[in-house]
């Protein structure tokens, strides 16, 4: 290979180097959106925009480095064919880069020290969930989380609870509930609408669009029942119990009858108000509620 045939090859290799620096400064400054969608269309616009820009440079640099004229057309063919190598090279180097961060992402929700995928379970709730007067991480979803764990699930158990929530507010709030993709949603509502006596057929409406939404996205759903107080009167506890298992027999999903179950009345397991489970009442609770949910998980996962 001649002298200028080396300098030749070098200077082409430098200017793809140059271009795929400058084409992916536009990647390195956009939000990662994956490798589909309109940020991954708008940032292959931005790539051959910037090697559209860069072409006019380079054609300009040369121009103004070697005189144009009919004697050297040749020559001026040979330099059109190694811009256009350069281009190619660096729209190859591009694709590369993109492919493999594509596969980076795809990696983002998976465990570290396994090959199965890590299943997210968001608990969508009222105070009973949220973990009012408990202290930080001792919520009924942080003890479901180290449980499930300890059973050897690979999980991410997220908070969805809201103090004074009732299904109303939690159908208003779904979707920003469902901002984590989860898995699985776990409803644990009702009580708030029990405890302002509002008419259970609204309730049951409420909770029904819930499953309904969450069911058209392939989301499993377990839904935790309530039971009324006795001194509400026979027609709202009859109307206001049924309806939970009522909604869980028609959309088939999975049914925890009484999220309370061996806690309340139980003043050792509740809080002073006598309302709300402490940690012990908490730790029941999960303890109560975890075969259910092992069970929609094996099933998840097998």
């Amino acid at each position: 290979m001649s002298g200028r045939s080396r300098v030749c090859l070098l200077d082409e290799i430098g200017l793809v180097f140059h271009f795929f620096r400058f084409a992916n400064g536009f990647r390195d400054g956009m939000p990662d959106s994956g490798p589909s969608g309109f940020g991954h269309m708008v940032t292959n616009m931005n790539t051959i925009n910037a090697i559209s820009s860069n072409a006019v440079f380079s054609s300009a640099v040369f121009s103004s480095a070697r005189s144009w004229n009919a004697d050297s057309a040749k020559a001026g063919s040979a330099r059109l064919l190694r811009f256009c190598r350069v281009v190619l090279l660096t729209l190859l180097f591009t694709n590369v880069m993109t492919a493999a961060r594509a596969d980076t992402n795809s990696d983002a929700g998976r465990d570290i020290g396994g090959d199965a995928e890590v299943v997210r379970i968001t608990v969508l709730g009222d105070s009973l969930v949220a973990g009012y007067g408990l202290p930080p991480g001792t919520s009924f979803p942080d003890a479901l989380d180290s449980a499930l764990a300890a059973a050897g699930f690979k999980v991410e158990v997220v908070n969805a609870g809201v103090s004074g929530d009732t299904t109303a507010g939690g159908l208003a709030r779904l979707d920003w509930s469902l901002a984590d993709d989860p898995d699985m949603v776990i409803i644990v509502m009702g009580g708030n609408d029990m405890l302002r006596g509002l008419d259970p057929a609204a309730t049951r409406a409420n909770l029904d669009a819930m499953i309904t939404r969450l069911r058209a996205q392939g989301v499993a759903v377990l839904l935790a029942g309530m039971l009324a107080p006795r001194n509400l009167g026979a027609d709202y506890v009859t109307e206001f119990d049924s309806l939970y298992p009522a909604l869980a027999a028609r959309h088939e999903t999975g049914f925890y009858p009484f999220f309370l179950d061996g806690v309340a009345m139980d003043a050792a397991l509740n809080l002073p108000d006598g309302l709300h489970p402490n940690k012990a009442g908490i730790d029941e609770i999960t303890r109560r509620i975890l075969p259910v949910v092992t069970e929609m998980l094996a099933g998840l996962q097998g």
